[in-house]
C-alpha cells in the first residue's frame, strides 16, 4: 500500500457549498464502501475522515465481515476493538483528540475530504442507495457520482417532482473546476435546459487540471451538490517493511528407511492353549514388534508394513518364485506364500520420532518389512518484504506487522536520506520518524509514525 500526500484544499467555506443528498439519505456509508480500495492508498487525513463517516450500519457490516476494511489499518483495528458503535465513537473520539492527530472535521467535511481520489472509480453501492432514496425524499433533486477518474467526472442526475408538477422544470447549476461539453462556462447545462417529471440526466464534467470539482444543480426550491478532487502526488518517499518469521522446511529421504521382523514360529496347525492366538482363537501364534527411531534432526512419517515372506522349504522351492532371504538369515524365501494366516495388531508413530509395528502369525514362519519414511527438519527463518510510498513530511502512515512473524524491520527513504527503524521504537535515529500511534488487534500489530518536518 501507498500513502499520498493532501495537495487540494477547500477553497470556499462548508457553508457555502450544499449539503449533498448523500448524508440525508444515509448513504455516505455506501459511498465509504465504494472508496475502501481507493482510501487504502490515500494519504492519512483521507483515512482519518473515512474513520469519521463510518456510521453504525456501516460499523455492523464490518464486524460481520472481519476482512472489509483490512485495507484499512486504523479502520479495521478500532472496529475490531469495539464490542458496540457506541464503544467505536468513544474509540473514534479518543485516536482523533489525541494530540499528534487533532482531527477536528465535521462529518459533512469529512464526506468531502474522504473523495480525494487518485485511482479511477465506480460508485456502484453509493449510486445503489441514492436510487433507493427516491422513494423516500418526495419533491428532491438528486445529484451523485457515477464514475470518476484522472480526466473528468461522470455525474447522474434525479428530480423527484411533487405531485403538483404539470411539467417539466427549469434547471439551474454552479460549476468550479471543471467544464462541461455544449454549457456555458461555469455551468452544467446549455441555458434554457429542463428536467422532466421525475426524469434523469447525465452529465460529464471535464477536470481542469490542479482544481477541486464544486457542483451544485437545481430546480426551483431544491438543490443537491457534488464535490471532487483528485490527487495526482504520488511523491518519491517510500519505505520497505522486511519481516522475518520462523519456518520449518522438511526434505524427504530416499529411500524409505526400513526393518526386518524377526521370523515367528512355527505354529501350524498348532492348537492355541492360552494365547498370543489367531483371530478364531484356534491356533497358537506368535507376536513380532518392529521399531523405527528417527536419528537427530529428522522425523518419521507414513510407517506401514511393506512385504511379507514365508521361509521356502522342500519341494515349494522348486516351484515358487525364491530368492536369498532379505535380511540376511540364509535360506531361500519368497513373498506372500503363509503371511495370509497373519494379522496387523499395531502401527504408530509417536511423536514423529518412533514408529512401532506389531503383527501375528499362526503359521509356518513368516518375516515381516516394516518402513517410514524419513525426513530431515531444518529449521530456518522465512523473510519476507513489503514495499509501499510514503507521504511527504509532515504527514504520517500507518502499517501493521501481522500475527506469526518474529521480528521487523522498516527501511526508509524521505527526500533522498536512507533510514531504518524497528516498528515500536518512538522515533528513528535521524529523527525523521515519530510514533505517534500503535495498537495490537488479535496478535497483529498496527503502528502509526509521523515524518517529522
Amino acid at each position: 500500500m501507498k500513502y499520498l500526500p493532501m495537495i487540494l484544499l477547500l477553497l470556499i467555506p462548508i457553508s457555502v457549498f450544499p449539503q449533498s443528498m448523500s448524508s440525508d439519505c444515509g448513504c455516505n456509508a455506501a459511498l465509504a464502501k465504494d472508496l475502501i480500495t481507493i482510501v487504502s492508498t490515500s494519504n492519512e487525513r483521507v483515512q482519518y475522515a473515512f474513520l469519521n463517516i463510518i456510521d453504525e450500519k456501516l460499523f455492523l457490516e464490518a464486524k460481520s465481515n472481519a476482512s472489509l476494511f483490512a485495507s484499512i489499518p486504523i479502520a479495521d483495528v478500532l472496529v475490531k476493538a469495539s464490542a458496540t458503535y457506541s464503544d467505536f465513537e468513544t474509540k473514534r473520539r479518543e485516536y482523533f483528540q489525541k494530540q499528534e492527530i487533532n482531527y477536528t472535521s465535521t462529518k459533512e467535511q469529512s464526506y468531502q475530504e474522504v473523495q480525494v481520489v487518485s485511482t479511477a472509480v465506480q460508485y456502484q453501492e453509493w449510486g445503489k442507495c441514492m436510487k433507493n432514496c427516491f422513494q423516500s425524499k418526495p419533491d428532491h433533486i438528486f445529484a451523485w457520482k457515477e464514475q470518476e477518474d484522472k480526466d473528468s467526472v461522470t455525474v447522474k442526475i434525479h428530480w423527484v417532482s411533487p405531485s403538483s408538477a404539470t411539467g417539466a422544470a427549469k434547471l439551474t447549476s454552479s460549476l468550479i473546476g471543471g467544464s462541461v461539453t455544449g454549457a456555458p462556462s461555469n455551468k452544467l447545462f446549455p441555458i434554457n435546459e429542463k428536467i422532466e417529471i421525475n426524469g434523469d440526466k447525465t452529465v460529464i464534467i471535464t477536470r481542469v487540471p490542479g482544481k477541486t470539482i464544486k457542483a451544485v444543480v437545481s430546480v426551483p426550491g431544491r438543490s443537491d451538490s457534488i464535490w471532487s478532487a483528485w490527487d495526482d502526488n504520488t511523491g518519491s518517499n517510500n519505505a520497505t517493511l522486511v519481516l522475518e518469521r520462523p519456518t520449518t522446511v522438511y526434505t524427504k529421504i530416499t529411500p524409505d528407511t526400513c526393518r526386518f521382523s524377526a521370523w515367528t514360529d512355527n505354529n501350524s496347525e498348532v492348537d492355541c492353549n492360552g494365547g498370543p492366538c489367531s483371530p478364531d482363537g484356534k491356533w497358537r501364534a506368535t507376536l513380532r514388534a518392529v521399531n523405527i527411531t528417527a536419528p537427530t534432526g529428522f522425523i518419521l512419517r507414513n510407517a506401514r508394513f511393506t512385504h511379507c515372506y514365508s521361509k521356502c522349504y522342500g519341494f515349494g522351492c522348486f516351484i515358487t518364485n525364491n530368492f536369498d532371504c532379505p535380511d540376511g538369515s540364509g535360506g531361500k524365501c519368497y513373498e506372500g506364500g503363509w503371511c495370509g494366516w497373519s494379522g496387523i495388531d499395531q502401527n504408530n508413530i509417536i511423536n514423529e520420532v518412533s514408529a512401532t509395528g506389531v503383527f501375528r502369525a499362526w503359521s509356518y514362519p513368516i518375516m515381516q518389512e516394516y518402513c517410514a519414511e524419513l525426513w530431515k527438519v531444518d529449521n530456518q527463518t522465512a523473510k519476507d518484504e513489503r514495499a509501499f510510498g510514503l507521504p511527504s513530511k509532515g504527514h504520517s502512515f500507518i502499517f501493521e506487522v501481522p500475527f506469526g512473524y518474529s521480528s521487523a524491520t522498516l527501511k526508509y527513504k524521505i527526500e533522498g536520506q536512507d533510514g531504518v527503524i524497528n516498528p515500536g521504537n518512538q522515533q528513528s535515529a535521524d529523527g525523521l520518524l515519530q510514533l505517534i500511534f500503535s495498537t495490537t488487534s488479535s496478535g497483529t500489530k498496527y503502528y502509526q509514525y509521523k515524518i517529522v518536518n
